[in-house]
């Protein structure tokens, strides 16, 4: 059974200034190698969530409530990391006392030019499941606007914690969701207290580091593409 996952970006065209929508379907399957690395560079762009890295709504579901949620003040703020000459970078602000609005931002680069590759919207919220600490995050895009039929795996979701001062993000493997009839967040809630340390339950931890006094000049000519 293979994973269909469809990302929804704004992606800058660098033969332009024109930002336009580009939608790609990726498709996970035991096809070895050259497919595994192909999918993982697409999720990589998404700045996401291993999201991130992050699959950009891959997932039918979510865990937690978005309504009763509590929103800690110590994930607000400029995050980011760097991997193979790439930097992603989140702003997470609070949206409200329950959920956060996280824009995330990748930026490549080109020609030894600095280029806002792609950036998405999502709202994400915390969750308690088992006594670990995980996000849901929703993406939202124009295109979801603009389409007839409303594709439902909009959802992310990942084991996420503080550590040291470090964003410490291990995004869910949507394969441990394969031949499970889940649903509805208390189904998703259920798998994972069975599988908090299973074995192929989480891709890959990404790490993120806040924007401090102590990085920002270094990080200036990123920080002003994300302005």
């Amino acid at each position: 059974m293979d994973i269909v996952c469809t990302l929804r970006v704004w992606q800058r065209r660098p033969s332009g200034d024109r930002e336009t929508v580009a939608r790609s379907g990726l498709s996970v399957a035991n096809h070895g190698a050259h497919t595994h690395n192909t999918f993982m560079r697409h999720v990589a762009a998404c700045g996401v969530i291993g999201m991130i890295c992050f699959l950009a709504g891959c997932l039918p579901t979510y865990v937690g409530n978005p309504d009763t949620a509590v929103v800690k003040p110590e994930y607000v703020g400029v995050w980011f990391r760097e991997e193979g000459g790439d930097t992603q970078v989140w702003a997470v602000h609070k949206m409200n006392e329950r959920n956060y609005l996280l824009q995330s931002y990748n930026i490549k680069t080109v020609d030894g030019k600095l280029t806002l590759d792609s950036t998405l919207a999502w709202r994400a919220w915390l969750a308690d499941v088992g006594g670990a600490e995980f996000v849901s995050m929703e993406a939202f895009s124009t295109e979801q606007l603009l389409e007839t039929e409303h594709d439902t795996n909009r959802y992310t979701v990942g084991r996420v914690k503080l550590d040291a001062g470090a964003l410490k993000l291990r995004s869910i493997d949507p394969k441990l969701l394969q031949g499970q009839n889940v649903t509805t967040p208390q189904q998703f809630e259920a798998l994972l207290k069975n599988n908090l340390d299973g074995e192929g339950v989480y891709l890959d931890e990404m790490t993120f580091t806040k924007v401090d006094e102590k990085n920002r000049a270094k990080l200036a000519p990123v920080l002003e593409l994300v302005k």
